[in-house]
């Protein structure tokens, strides 16, 4: 499947607020202030979106939304964050082709060749699929914002040749 970048559109917004399972899956997503039913008016600032590039992800020829993720500048990474699936896409190695995509467009955006996230320990699936990827842990350079979650990198090079 091929898979587009697309910036944020209300009608998109629309459909990542009903695409969670569960209040504890978009907890997990968008961190624990977050509830069901998502507040579109609220979400710029629960998101922050001021700080990120926000991505949702179609694939192509179809034009369906299949992901959603953002990136930023962090100690010289791209670091990404809230990836997601909608979850009839899952299983589908769309996870892959999507951090792929993100960290290459992150890494071209701010001329940097390291990749990063957090991950909480409470989400093995994604822990599983990263580590698969080749991400490892590294520690986090700065106090520890996130208990409970593993901090990983990997280099651009040996993500794209995964």
């Amino acid at each position: 499947m091929q898979l587009n970048l697309k910036h944020p559109e209300p009608k998109f917004w629309e459909a990542l607020s009903q695409a969670f399972l569960s209040e504890q899956e978009l907890r997990n997503w968008g961190g624990p202030h977050l509830r069901l039913p998502l507040n579109l008016d609220q979400l710029d600032s629960q998101l922050d979106l001021a700080k990120w590039e926000t991505r949702f992800v179609l694939s192509e020829p179809e034009q369906m939304l299949v992901g959603f993720g953002q990136y930023q500048n962090r100690f010289q990474r791209c670091h990404l964050g809230r990836l997601f699936i909608w979850p009839k896409e899952r299983s589908k190695g769309i996870g892959r082709q999507m951090i792929q995509i993100l960290a290459r467009a992150g890494c071209q955006q701010f001329q940097c060749h390291e990749v990063s996230l957090w991950v909480l320990a409470g989400n093995p699936k994604a822990l599983s699929l990263y580590r698969r990827l080749g991400f490892v842990e590294i520690p986090y350079p700065a106090p520890d914002p996130f208990p409970n979650s593993h901090f990983m990198a990997i280099s651009l090079e040996r993500l794209l040749a995964g």
